[in-house]
């Protein structure tokens, strides 16, 4: 065997008989086939996959659409509730607000009485000092009128001292009582 450099690399010079030349070129070509019509199903494996992963990226895009649109019916959802929530203690306020305004009714008009009750009350009170100013002077004038404890003329007594140690002087006139 003789060694032949072609191209920089070294090669072997084989010497075999036609049929077995062809018996292998034919087994090349079997082989060649097998694997065209393997990578011919690869090929198309391949392009199945890529259109299903096509389809699937689409599914997935569509799906990514789908939970945002789930996620906002849900964020609508959940302001809906608040705002229920919200509503409901607002209505709970207003009936609050009411009773209180109620409340505060009630108590003006209690306090609008007791005010004119007190407006009353002043005024009998100031009719009652009037009357008592009346009544103080009236008291007075009789005071400033009243005789003296030692004057007892009209009561039978004289005015002389010495007939008031002896005694009356009519014995007819009974002493004055008041009543």
């Amino acid at each position: 065997m003789q060694k032949k450099v072609y191209s920089g690399l070294p090669t072997s010079e084989i010497r075999i008989r036609e049929d077995e030349f062809c018996k292998v070129k034919d087994q090349v070509v079997d082989s060649l086939q097998k694997h065209q019509q393997r990578t011919k199903g690869l090929k198309d494996l391949l392009k199945r996959l890529k259109d299903k992963n096509t389809r699937l990226l689409v599914q997935l895009g569509e799906k990514d659409e789908e939970i945002d649109r789930l996620k906002d019916e849900v964020s609508q959802q959940e302001e809906v509730a608040n705002d229920a929530h919200l509503e409901r203690q607002l209505e709970e306020a207003t009936r609050k607000e009411e009773v209180l305004k109620d409340q505060l009714d009630e108590k003006d008009k209690a306090c609008q009485k007791l005010e004119m009750e007190v407006v009353e009350l002043r005024k009998k009170a100031e009719q009652s000092e009037a009357h008592v100013k009346t009544s103080s002077s009236i008291l007075d004038e009789i005071l400033e009128c009243q005789r003296s404890p030692f004057d007892k003329t009209g009561l039978g007594y004289s005015k002389t001292m010495k007939e008031t140690e002896e005694g009356p002087s009519c014995s007819t006139v009974a002493p004055f009582i008041p009543a």
